[in-house]
């Protein structure tokens, strides 16, 4: 995503993420009966490249960790991967671009899930 385009929101990203994540549901797993680890790598390989700015990318990795549960395998990578870039850019930096009630809601998803 360009810089000049307009930052994706926190739930922006959620509603894009469920919204995929239902369709992929409704089609794979209901209708073809596939697994729910396989329709979260179908979601996730969805925005694989959508969301360039770190904010973003963080931001999709607390979606997709809360979509995956304890479900799944990969639950835990998220959570590494979001840790990771909390801890390289500093939560401080990459909550700056929100305005109070975004940073304040995502805080409050981060804090429920014990990365901050």
């Amino acid at each position: 995503m360009p810089q000049s385009i307009e930052r994706a929101t926190y739930c922006q990203i959620k509603a894009a993420v469920l919204d995929a994540y239902f369709d992929f549901c409704r089609d794979l797993a209901v209708l073809e009966g596939r697994p729910h680890d396989e329709i979260m790598a179908i979601v996730e390989d969805n925005f694989e490249n959508t969301y360039d700015r770190p904010v973003e990318a963080l931001m999709l990795e607390v979606v997709l960790w809360v979509l995956n549960g304890r479900w799944h395998s990969a639950a835990e990578m998220y959570r590494v991967k979001a840790r990771k870039m909390i801890d390289e850019i500093g939560l401080g930096n990459l909550v700056s671009p929100m305005d109070k009630s975004e940073r304040e809601l995502f805080c409050h998803d981060l804090e429920i899930l014990r990365i901050i």
